[in-house]
């Protein structure tokens, strides 16, 4: 394997480059207030191509270890409510995605490549969630 560290530096495949976009897509209507993006090379390559897509230049960018691998989810819960804004957008990873969605939801989402999960943080409702593959752009 390559170990955490390789891991971190690890860029975007071809095909993350196409599934970055095709979120992109679906999401270009959205207007979050902040956006929390993990350390990792691969997240910083999807937020770019994002906000190429998207003109959400303007945003604030945080980048957050919590929600890298080996990251805490208590610390994310409580850095994201931190935010006090109506709308984080999140480039992560796993498990901390998933264990994310179910400590704020109770309902088990497995967030694959490029899915994308809308949270109701007044609620802890889930209001939608899409893998890649299901976003018609």
């Amino acid at each position: 394997g390559t170990g955490i560290n390789g891991d971190k530096s690890r860029k975007l495949n071809n095909r993350g480059v196409e599934q970055s976009l095709i979120v992109a897509k679906f999401i270009k209507d959205l207007h979050p207030n902040v956006v929390l993006t993990s350390t990792y090379i691969r997240a910083k390559e999807t937020i770019q191509i994002i906000f190429d897509y998207t003109h959400w230049n303007t945003l604030r960018v945080f980048e957050s270890l919590d929600i890298s691998p080996g990251g805490n989810i208590d610390e994310l819960l409580i850095e994201i409510k931190a935010y006090n804004e109506q709308s984080v957008f999140i480039v992560g990873h796993n498990p901390q995605l998933s264990n994310m969605i179910y400590e704020l939801t109770k309902t088990e989402h497995i967030m694959g490549n490029c899915s994308f999960c809308e949270i109701d943080l007044d609620n802890n409702e889930l209001v939608r969630f899409l893998n890649v593959d299901e976003m018609n752009v």
